[in-house]
């Protein structure tokens, strides 16, 4: 007997005795309580039980020692008494058998357990298998989940051939939705090995076979989860026929020139297979074309830094015997396909492939001209290797390479590659913005101006001013919009920071400054301003949805997600689960029954992540779309007619000089709760002169001029 056993049982047995005493010194009387008595009985029936076991144990190990030794098993069948097999679960309450019963009933004839029984083994050598009905859920479970989130991407790109989002929206939400299935696809790696997609269509079938599900439908697959998969067997299969033929510049070279997507006919019927084999084939010899030596040196960055998919199958092709990320191109592929089908076929269409690639082109032509703009201007005159002018020429020849490359096949055209390449140029456009922003701190300047004379004056609203202070207050007022010490924030906008003299015992009044650091006052003036530079000042993260998921990889945590439904304005915090079930309508209540998994009454909470981000491309000052470039030109214009009109002829015209902020704010900092001071302390003419240079640089300017056009 294992030794646990026998130490529950004489737990048992000590704790019923120590129970039975505690109860007899309790009773009325002296009197025997039935339910004591009963107690009592199981207590001495279980004793005799484990006495019984332990002689019964005994005998059988001095059983199995003679068996082991001898040489050859007998022909005969070994009987083995089982005494537990007549052991009951418990007596009735009112009719507890006698001890004579209990006895008989114990030593009832055991069951004889043969050779042949099931419940016993040749050997001492048990295997252990998993569960195949939880794997199967688990599998179908994983299957519907990426169905469900090709379905997201689906209805995002439809909206988008509608006109109701933006092209980066639509390609932003498709960027969390491969994110999104990198998660499922770490899940199934503990199964198999997703380097092989026909792998998961064998595993899938036989996980439907084991929950009863039907296969196949006269021929054809019965659910859409089993489309997906066979799906997966297409994209993979077109895979292998390019890697087979060996990748190779000659090779690539004579594929694209033997099949054109000049000849490609798409369809939605139930016969699309052919269409979508032959549209898979065009879109991988595009593919191949990209990786090819000759192309890669005249490729613009923004191509091999954002293209879709070309990462994943770009190694697969040049790395067929280490690459492991097979499921990943497929279901890549996949949302290539679809997002071109959907657009395409969406009734009342806007949006065409094509369109979307014209888009994508008159972006970076908007950008290249608002590059070039800033860089003609006298206040970048340096080129030299690490300040903001040279990255921005590198940024500028960036662009000009993406236009100059004039591809117009089947893969430039997809609407999610073209998604990703505006996506990337916008993210470019704004981190180099947001670095003009504190560029020798003109703009912050401005709008530290305005602000006082908001507080201060009698200066009416202009739009983009207050549009900036609001959207850019966390990196603009660095704890707020201040309504008094203003010169103190300015400095904190700066970069600066308290410092104690060190001569100083304690931190009394006056022992101690507002000072900017080096490497502070170094990125004011342009140094190390090239992109993935971390700088608390410049983490557009902070202020962006759009941006903060594109720094993240696009993986959503509980964080991010409370930021989302902060911004959709919803109630209930929603971050804790994966999807938001709505209440199916009647109509549809069976319109999915391949699975008792079905979600396609499911709405998938990237739909949420859809909502934020359309947010930022729409409304009276959508921050997605600001040209910051051009803002960063007009705040320059206001700070040099402030500077040459106050400084007169005692400067060269064209200085820039901030010198009339610090007296501005040295004079609002005086001025008392309530009062008006600023005419009075020597500063009519410099508020007279700073009211007429805001008012002509910015308020003759249509808000809609500082936004990207095509985007």
């Amino acid at each position: 007997m294992p030794e646990n056993i026998a130490f529950h049982f004489r737990e048992a047995i000590a704790a019923r005795k120590q129970l039975s005493k505690f109860f007899r010194q309790t009773s009325v009387d002296g009197e025997d309580n039935q339910e004591t008595l009963n107690h009592e009985f199981f207590t001495t029936s279980l004793s005799k039980i484990y006495a019984d076991l332990c002689e019964s144990c005994d005998q059988l190990k001095g059983h199995c020692k003679g068996k082991h030794t001898d040489s050859q098993r007998p022909n005969d069948v070994d009987t083995i008494s089982n005494p537990f097999i007549t052991l009951a679960t418990g007596y009735p309450e009112h009719d507890c058998p006698s001890e004579n019963e209990a006895q008989n009933r114990l030593f009832k004839q055991p069951t004889v357990l043969t050779e042949n029984s099931s419940t016993t083994s040749k050997d001492d050598h048990y295997s252990l298998t998993n569960d195949e009905l939880s794997e199967a859920i688990e599998l179908s479970k994983d299957v519907q989940e990426m169905d469900e989130l090709l379905n997201v991407a689906k209805d995002t790109w439809e909206k988008l051939g509608r006109g109701q989002i933006s092209l980066v929206v639509a390609a932003s939400v498709t960027n969390a939705v491969l994110a999104a299935f990198e998660i499922v696809e770490c899940r199934l790696r503990t199964n198999f090995d997703t380097s092989n997609p026909d792998e998961l269509a064998i595993k899938f079938l036989a996980a439907r076979q084991c929950l009863g599900l039907p296969t196949k439908v006269d021929g054809e697959p019965d659910s859409k989860m089993q489309q997906l998969v066979e799906a997966f067997k297409i994209s993979w299969s077109q895979l292998l026929i390019l890697q087979r033929r060996g990748f190779t510049r000659n090779s690539a070279k004579a594929d694209i020139t033997r099949r054109s997507s000049s000849h490609l006919i798409l369809t939605k019927s139930a016969d699309s297979v052919h269409c979508d084999i032959q549209c898979l084939a065009v879109m991988l010899q595009n593919i191949a074309h990209l990786i090819m030596p000759d192309s890669l040196s005249t490729r613009s960055k923004i191509v091999c830094r954002s293209s879709p998919v070309y990462p994943e199958v770009g190694y697969l092709l040049t790395h067929d015997k280490t690459s492991n990320n097979g499921l990943r191109c497929c279901y890549g592929l996949q949302l290539l396909l679809e997002s071109y089908k959907t657009c395409l076929f969406v009734p009342e269409k806007v949006y065409l492939p094509s369109t979307c690639r014209l888009q994508t082109l008159q972006f970076a032509q908007e950008a290249i001209s608002s590059t070039q703009a800033v860089l003609k201007h006298p206040t970048l005159p340096c080129r030299c290797q690490g300040t903001l002018a040279y990255h921005l020429e590198s940024l500028e020849v960036d662009l000009k390479a993406f236009i100059h490359s004039k591809m117009f096949d089947f893969y430039f055209q997809a609407p999610w590659t073209c998604g990703c390449h505006a996506l990337d140029m916008l993210d470019a456009m704004s981190y180099y913005g947001l670095r003009l922003f504190n560029y020798r701190n003109y703009v912050g300047s401005v709008l530290h101006i305005y602000n006082v004379l908001r507080n201060l004056t009698n200066l009416r609203p202009i739009p983009l001013l207050d549009g900036l202070s609001d959207t850019f207050g966390e990196v603009l007022f660095p704890g707020g919009r201040p309504c008094q010490h203003y010169k103190a924030c300015w400095v904190r906008h700066m970069g600066g920071r308290l410092r104690f003299k060190s001569h100083a015992s304690d931190h009394r009044s006056g022992c101690y400054a507002l000072v900017i650091p080096a490497h502070t006052a170094k990125a004011t003036a342009g140094f190390g301003s090239q992109q993935g530079v971390k700088d608390p000042r410049f983490e557009f993260r902070k202020i962006s949805v759009l941006h903060g998921l594109r720094e993240r990889g696009y993986h959503i945590d509980g964080t991010f997600w409370r930021r989302i439904h902060t911004l959709n304005g919803d109630d209930t915090d929603q971050s804790h689960a994966y999807s938001t079930a709505e209440k199916p309508s009647a109509g549809r209540g069976h319109a999915d029954q391949d699975s008792p998994l079905s979600g396609s009454h499911h709405q998938h909470r990237l739909r949420y992540l859809q909502k934020a981000l359309h947010k930022e491309f729409n409304g009276t000052f959508p921050i997605a779309r600001i040209d910051l470039f051009k803002v960063y030109l007009d705040c320059v214009s206001v700070v040099s007619r402030i500077s040459d009109q106050w400084h007169g002829d005692q400067v060269r015209p064209g200085q820039n000089c901030l010198c009339f902020v610090d007296t501005l704010l040295l004079a609002a900092d005086q001025c008392k709760d309530n009062e008006v001071r600023l005419y009075t302390l020597g500063c009519r003419e410099l508020v007279r002169i700073c009211q007429e240079a805001m008012k002509e640089a910015l308020s003759v300017m249509e808000i809609d001029q500082y936004f990207w056009k095509y985007v």
